[in-house]
């Protein structure tokens, strides 16, 4: 209670303190809480912060940064990094208060920030950036963001195992969507691409988690103002000259995309990059193709397509591709080339049988007629011979 009392209290006190500050003194400097800050993910956090300077300065611009690379807060929202937009409110102004208060903490919002502003004096320019900032350390959610999975005909959105609440899938109207299947963290639903209409939501809930610190929540800013389309890098059609189409997802610059997502006429695709090429390889047949976009915060997720008809890609001349009747035609002339092979194989078999049988029998026939000349009376053996394989028994007549 002390706690939040402080965190309350702090900046009125600090702005007091900066405007009598500001009037007595010359000083250069930021006046920051200097231990380091520590909030479970999820929950706000206010840093108290009061700034002085030179009474003959004007203060022409203030910000603030982390670890000096990404800007939480500018004057010009522009430069605003796209992970801090819509939870980074500056309860500052332009004189002497620099307090900043950021809502719905995240794991990568940890680290070290500072404020820093500008001043002119005439046509001299000074800047002023307070060291060595204020540490913020950020602990894991039992629930964390809900992570998405993609297989081609079906969609499952699921949470850690230490989350107490289930996730559950959300239609475009708010209402919660009957076919799915909900099993312990995670909820599949079976839903392909183009069961998902042009320019739609659909949103994973964890049912009774409430963010600490939204009032509105989930953010309607993420759910209603989200825009998703398909950019055009190259021509849509390949041949000979055309090795490859690239494909681009453009997401919404105010809210941070956690995965892209590609399908193929109704199938989801696996590739989860911004950017899609497609080879000779990939296309077999004119295909339409769309994409949708994933962001994630604690406790909610949303899938949002891209608007428009999908884009359609044409395989021209020059570009080899296999029909599935071209393949089914190449499998049944297969296996009917196996099939004569065998018969084949089968007939010169028994073929060859056939004339070995019919060479010995006739071999036997012969040797029988050979062994009765033997017995024959008054009859001389001559030399036998054969002939083709044959035996013949020769004889003559004693005078």
């Amino acid at each position: 209670m002390g706690s939040q009392l402080w965190e309350a209290m702090a900046p009125l006190l600090l702005a007091a303190l900066g405007l009598l500050g500001g009037a007595c003194t010359e000083a250069w400097g930021v006046n920051l809480k200097a231990e380091p800050v520590s909030r479970m993910e999820g929950s706000c956090m206010t840093l108290p912060c009061s700034f002085s300077y030179p009474q003959r300065e004007q203060v022409t611009a203030v910000m603030w940064k982390q670890n000096d690379m990404y800007f939480v807060y500018h004057l010009e929202e522009v430069w605003v990094s796209a992970v801090f937009k819509d939870r980074a409110h500056y309860l500052g102004d332009q004189q002497h208060n620099c307090s900043l208060r950021l809502s719905g903490l995240r794991l990568r919002d940890q680290g070290t920030y500072h404020f820093r502003f500008q001043t002119t004096n005439g046509n001299r320019t000074e800047g002023w950036t307070g060291q060595p900032g204020v540490k913020l350390s950020v602990l894991a959610d039992a629930c964390g963001t809900p992570h998405l999975q993609v297989d081609p005909e079906s969609l499952t959105c699921s949470v850690r195992d230490s989350c107490p609440y289930s996730p559950s899938w959300y239609g475009p109207d708010g209402r919660l969507i009957p076919e799915q299947t909900q099993q312990g963290n995670q909820s599949r639903l079976q839903r392909s691409s183009s069961q998902l209409p042009p320019g739609t939501a659909l949103s994973c809930l964890m049912d009774g988690y409430k963010e600490p610190c939204t009032p509105d929540w989930p953010p309607k800013s993420a759910l209603n103002k989200t825009s998703v389309e398909i950019l055009q890098l190259t021509q849509r059609s390949l041949g000979r000259d055309n090795n490859s189409i690239m494909l681009h997802c453009q997401g919404p610059s105010r809210e941070p995309v956690t995965r892209y997502i590609w399908s193929r006429d109704s199938k989801w695709l696996l590739e989860a990059g911004e950017d899609l090429s497609i080879t000779h390889e990939d296309v077999a047949g004119d295909g339409g193709y769309t994409c949708g976009i994933w962001m994630s915060s604690l406790g909610w997720g949303l899938l949002v397509s891209s608007r428009g008809e999908p884009i359609t890609l044409h395989c021209r001349s020059g570009c080899f591709q296999l029909s599935p009747l071209l393949i089914g035609a190449i499998v049944v002339a297969g296996i009917l080339i196996i099939a004569f092979i065998n018969l084949g194989a089968h007939y010169l078999c028994r073929r060859g049988q056939k004339k070995t049988e019919l060479a010995k029998g006739e071999t036997m026939a012969v040797d029988s007629l050979c062994g009765d000349v033997l017995n024959c009376p008054t009859l001389e053996m001559e030399s036998t011979y054969e002939n083709v394989g044959f035996k013949s028994c020769g004889s003559r007549t004693a005078l």
